[in-house]
Parts: structure tokens; sequence; C-alpha cells
């Protein structure tokens, strides 16, 4: 769901999709995305990412985290090719935050390992009741965005 989640955005954003590094551009602004189903509400930043900006610095950088609702429960989904499950996607809500509004959650080192793999990571975890005021919403195909305070009007444009 990652992918047609942040493809979702580039298209409802009017910006350009990236499969490796910062998920959208535009002239303008970069923007990282992330999603989570509604009861699981929490997102995941690999700390690594907080330094997109650095790699474009005449843009403005934005985060981008987003909700959505699926018709039916994950247990239920039976396949996995991208066309399928965008037509199980009933709506999405995404909320445009300032890049610096990441930095109030502390990162974490995560390790753990399994038979099959194993992993270190430093990660955030933002919260969503931290989420700024909304200054403003757009009602986009199937969803919604609303650009938080900190965001320059003009600067994301839904379409």
């Amino acid at each position: 769901m990652p992918t047609l989640n942040e493809k979702w955005a580039g298209e409802v954003l009017g910006m350009e999709w990236h499969l490796a590094g910062v998920d959208l551009t535009s002239n303008k602004s970069i923007v990282e995305v992330k999603f989570s189903l509604p009861k699981e509400v929490g997102w995941t930043v690999l700390e690594y990412q907080m330094s997109y900006p650095n790699n474009y610095p005449n843009r403005n950088a934005y985060w981008a985290l987003g909700v959505y609702t699926l018709s039916i429960p994950v247990s239920k989904i039976k396949y996995s090719e991208e066309e399928k499950l965008e037509r199980l996607v009933s709506m999405r809500e995404l909320w445009i935050v300032p890049w610096e509004w990441m930095f109030q959650f502390p990162s974490s080192e995560t390790s753990g390992k399994t038979k099959l793999s194993e992993w270190n990571n430093i990660l955030r975890y933002p919260k969503k009741n931290k989420i700024p005021e909304t200054e403003e919403t757009h009602k986009v195909e199937r969803g919604l965005v609303h650009l938080t305070k900190g965001v320059p009007l003009g600067d994301i444009c839904p379409v």
C-alpha cells in the first residue's frame, strides 16, 4: 500500500512521485509521505529521511501524514495487484506539515532479529494529536488534503 498511497498523494498534490529517496518533488517543494490505517494511526520515520532537504537546498520541505480506509478488512485481501488494491481504498486524508515539525519527536534505536532477517534502525514516531492546526482543507479525488499552520498557502497546491 505505501506505493499506492504515495502515488495518490503525488497526483492530488500535482507532484512527481519517486520510487527511491524523497517521495514527491516539484520545482518548489519536496514531500515525504507516510500513511497509516485509522485504527493504527501512528507513522514511522526513518532517521536518514530527516536529511532529505539537504539534497534539495532551494526547495521547501514538508511531511504528508495520511490515513486511509479500505472497503474490506486487511485480513480479507487475497491479492496484491495495485489496480485491485486501489479499488479497495474508499477514503484518504492527508495533513501537510512543515519539515521542522518532525524534530519534536525523539529518535530511538530499534533492533531485532528473526530467522529470516536482522535490523538496526533509528526511528521517529510522530503523533496525530500533535499535528498543527489546519489552515485550509481541499476536497480531492477520494479524499481530503489539510494544509496546516506553517505551510505557506500556495506552496503546496492540491489539484
